[in-house]
């Protein structure tokens, strides 16, 4: 999507890379999406990128566009490939009825949700923060609140909680270090949520 306004990400790129090498990735290939880019017609970016970068089988999700306005979807991928690209289509998984996806974990986030993030995504929210300068850029905080949390240094890990005070700076990470940390985010905490 192009956007003039920020994007809340769940995850920056490094912290991906990162993620899907732990996964077996050997290779990843990362394409800005530009207006050059988005404009493309389904087509085009099937030639000019799948093929290219002799792509043999791709695995997308049920609901996968691609190409100018997502006018290309999934299935249309063999057939704009001659044939070459073997498509595997991965089903629509869904947790108490909705879709997983990054929309929903956002959402989840901004309604200081963090626990259901663990459920969806198989291990707990966690972001990078800098004790001066607050949340390290592309990591998305969850609403205003209190949160039980994990923060991680490169000597120790504390429990705490902390309070999130806005979309950079959290209250209550007192611990000496001088380095960037972790914070690993559990849940609520349900004593000082309800209050707000």
């Amino acid at each position: 999507v192009i956007t003039n306004s920020n994007v809340d990400y769940l995850m920056p790129i490094e912290e991906k890379t990162h993620q899907l090498k732990k996964l077996g990735v050997d290779l990843l290939y990362i394409v800005h999406f530009t207006k050059e880019f988005a404009s493309l017609a389904p087509q085009t970016f099937v030639e000019q990128y799948l093929m290219k970068l002799g792509v043999k089988v791709a695995v997308a999700g049920f609901d996968y566009k691609y190409g100018f306005k997502g006018e290309g979807q999934v299935h249309m991928i063999a057939e704009q490939s001659q044939q070459q690209i073997q498509v595997v289509i991965a089903p629509k998984v869904e947790m108490a009825g909705e879709k997983i996806s990054s929309t929903l974990c956002r959402n989840l986030l901004k309604a200081g949700h963090v626990e259901k993030i663990y459920a969806l995504c198989g291990r707990p929210y966690s972001i990078q923060y800098d004790l001066q300068e607050g949340i390290e850029p592309y990591f998305t905080l969850p609403k205003r609140g209190h949160y039980n949390v994990e923060i991680h240094t490169t000597q120790h890990i504390y429990s705490n909680v902390i309070e999130v005070m806005d979309e950079h700076f959290i209250r209550g990470v007192n611990i000496q270090s001088s380095d960037k940390v972790k914070i690993v985010f559990y849940e609520a905490d349900p004593y000082y949520m309800k209050e707000l």
